[in-house]
């Protein structure tokens, strides 16, 4: 008896039963051995040996959880549609029920038994397929009645006149300089809250599959189902098949008039503000960028046309080409430009304080069709006013896309196409690496 009663003590000072959580909350002071026994579950910490109670349900569905693992669940089925196909099991239940909550369907989903997929378990990663047929508890039906959206015809009208395209799977607006793509910090309007007046007849808005710079205006591309977005996205994500052309107004005249730009690029802070940078080699965070330039018109100190076409899509990319490569900052840049007297006196009164750069035009492979489309947007009334005070017609062409495959064949061993050449400690990487030749082993006699 004495050693057990001392067993015991020791249990009691190791588990620390007196403390606060340990206890329910109405009998914190008044510890006893039934209460000890009468908790309902009691989880081991692995760094600190003390016990802890079972957190009570947060919500109605969860405490209809803890219900349901004492008593029969009542099941329901959904079928999975065409559009749905390839999502994940977690994203599909937030679609079907947006009052869900990623905790609760993990939760959900680690019960044994309560969702499955042909009657077999699943987990939240799970890649669905169109037809299949998912059993789910009948409290995951339940949702919370939203108020219908109600749209502004004004905001609709207005929306809708950026309009340059738009088929059954794909439609682009003519996005003006000074609307950022997606909302955040002190943004009070963006392209995402428009996005429900570019609906139409189609059951979902439209989604964002690439993005511009909240000063840039030009071609932004929005899918009108889900497989149309994805498969834009991964063909922008991975450069496949996309030709883009920018036109850009330069400060000065650049260092060179024409070329082929391979620099990688990564973010810094510089000076307190978070920049992209150029660097002598990738890796370590920073990405290989590549991009074509060629001047259309200028050829003066004072400014410069550019057309420029980005074979990859980093942030910044064009804007930094332009600031650290070719000496000539693009006009109206605040974070990659300087300021010029001289330039901004000469400049109209609707150009001052914005920047030139605009996306001109986006050729791609069509999502659904054996088809490439081009989509080209016109140039914002203060551009054109920039153009016609230097003597620029705003048709003045030469903007075609390069040959690359051509380009690759003339065994460039420089950087930028010109006089200017780079030294060979910086060639190296366009060389094609010659592979010596392995000995043959020597036969065994």
């Amino acid at each position: 008896e004495g050693g057990a009663s001392m067993s015991l003590s020791l249990f009691i000072r190791n588990s620390r039963v007196n403390s606060p959580s340990f206890c329910h909350k109405n009998e914190k002071n008044n510890f006893s051995f039934s209460n000890l026994f009468s908790m309902r579950s009691f989880n081991m910490n692995r760094n600190q040996k003390r016990w802890m109670t079972e957190s009570e349900p947060t919500s109605k569905i969860e405490s209809e959880i803890v219900k349901n693992q004492r008593k029969k669940v009542q099941f329901s089925t959904l079928t999975v549609k065409k559009d749905e196909a390839g999502m994940r099991m977690d994203r599909l239940l937030r679609s079907r029920n947006p009052t869900l909550n990623q905790a609760i369907i993990q939760k959900t989903l680690r019960e044994k038994g309560l969702i499955t997929i042909e009657g077999n378990k699943t987990t939240a990663d799970a890649r669905v397929s169109e037809g299949q047929i998912i059993q789910i508890p009948e409290y995951f039906t339940k949702t919370i009645k939203k108020k219908p959206i109600v749209l502004d015809p004004a905001k609709t009208e207005t929306i809708r006149k950026f309009v340059i395209y738009m088929d059954d799977d794909v439609i682009a607006i003519n996005k003006p300089s000074g609307l950022p793509c997606q909302g955040g910090t002190g943004v009070k309007l963006s392209v995402e809250d428009f996005l429900p007046h570019l609906q139409y007849d189609k059951e979902d808005k439209p989604r964002l599959i690439h993005r511009l710079d909240k000063e840039t205006s030009g071609v932004l591309m929005l899918g009108r189902n889900r497989q149309a977005t994805i498969r834009l996205q991964s063909q922008f994500r991975n450069h496949r098949g996309i030709q883009k052309t920018y036109w850009a107004a330069v400060m000065g005249k650049p260092s060179e008039d024409r070329g082929w730009i391979k620099v990688p690029m990564t973010k810094e802070l510089v000076g307190g503000e978070e920049k992209v940078v150029t660097k002598s080699k990738a890796g370590g965070g920073a990405k290989q960028t590549s991009t074509h330039m060629r001047t259309l018109f200028g050829n003066s100190k004072t400014w410069n046309l550019l057309a420029l076409f980005p074979e990859t899509g980093r942030t910044h990319q064009i804007r930094v080409v332009c600031a650290s490569i070719l000496n000539s900052p693009i006009i109206g840049d605040d974070k990659y430009g300087e300021f010029r007297r001289e330039l901004y006196d000469a400049l109209p009164d609707e150009a001052k304080g914005k920047m030139m750069l605009h996306a001109k035009r986006i050729s791609v492979p069509h999502p659904t069709l054996p088809q490439r489309i081009t989509i080209e947007a016109n140039l914002p009334s203060h551009f054109k006013q920039l153009l016609n005070e230097f003597g620029c017609d705003e048709n003045i062409g030469g903007d075609q896309y390069p040959d690359v495959r051509a380009i690759e064949k003339e065994k460039i061993n420089f950087l930028i196409h010109g006089k200017q050449k780079l030294p060979k400690s910086q060639r190296r990487q366009y060389h094609q690496k010659k592979v010596p030749k392995r000995k043959a082993k020597p036969t065994r006699k």
